[in-house]
Formats: structure tokens, C-alpha cells, sequence
């Protein structure tokens, strides 16, 4: 082998892990929160507002899986507007999510909270992207820190 056919084999190895490797890397997806912060004191809202912006691969039909180690989520909204507590791992095709906490819980030392969402291609159940929003506490307000 010559230095010239061994070049353009390391070089089209190299293009073909690079090729590989955009397309099955993650899409980008964000995750809007509003309000920023939330305590069960506060009477305009049930939680913070969470809501993925992402976008699928074309033809794809997504689904997020939420999960927390610590409070609840809760769907409010259109026809009733009533809260619907749905638990601490949930599935939901779209929409606005919100997470709260056990008012009982107020007063006591509550840990760091990781909310984690993932898009997730209903056919094949493959990730297609993956976001940690983290909370802290100022006493008894949780507030979004990233």
C-alpha cells in the first residue's frame, strides 16, 4: 500500500465516522419556564409553567417523557381549567406542563430539584434530544437556575 492510497483510506474512514456521527447526534431542544420561580403561596399560578421548544425531524411524531426527583407535574389548561395532577414521571405528546410541590411540604429542607425532559420518536422510542432544567430554594420558593 502507498502512502497516497493509505492517506485517502484514513481520510474516508474519518469522513465516514464524521458522517456517522451527525446523524445520529442529538437535536437541540429548550425549554421555556414561566414563571421563573413558584412557591404553593403564590395564588396566580399552580406551579412553574414548563413548555419543550423543539423540533422534530420531519414526518417525525414526538413524544416527551418528564421525569423530577422531587414535587409533582401538573397539567392546567382548556376546556375546564382545572389542575390535573399527573405525577412525578409522565408522558405527554405536547403542551404546557407544570411542576409544583406538596404544600405540606413548605418549611421543611427540600433537595436541589432536576427536572429532565426528553423527546423521544413515538415509532421507535429513540431520544431525539434530552434537557435538565434545575431548581434551587430560597427558603420555600423554587426557582429555575438553568
Amino acid at each position: 500500500m502507498t502512502k497516497k492510497s493509505a492517506r485517502r483510506r484514513i481520510l474516508g474512514a474519518a469522513a465516514a465516522l464524521a458522517a456517522g456521527a451527525c446523524a445520529t447526534s442529538p437535536r437541540s431542544m429548550s425549554v421555556r419556564a414561566l414563571p421563573a420561580q413558584y412557591s404553593p403561596a403564590m395564588s396566580s399560578t399552580v406551579g412553574i409553567g414548563l413548555r419543550p421548544v423543539f423540533v422534530p425531524p420531519s414526518g417525525t411524531v414526538v413524544d416527551y417523557h418528564w421525569r423530577t426527583n422531587f414535587g409533582y407535574f401538573l397539567t392546567w389548561g382548556a376546556p375546564d381549567y382545572k389542575p390535573a395532577r399527573q405525577g412525578a414521571d409522565v408522558f405527554l405528546t405536547e403542551g404546557q406542563l407544570y411542576w409544583s410541590y406538596d404544600p405540606s411540604r413548605a418549611m421543611t429542607r427540600k433537595p436541589p430539584v432536576a427536572i429532565v425532559i426528553e423527546a423521544r420518536d413515538r415509532q421507535s422510542g429513540r431520544v431525539l434530544a434530552r434537557r435538565t432544567v434545575r431548581l434551587d430554594w430560597d427558603q420555600d420558593v423554587a426557582r429555575v437556575r438553568d
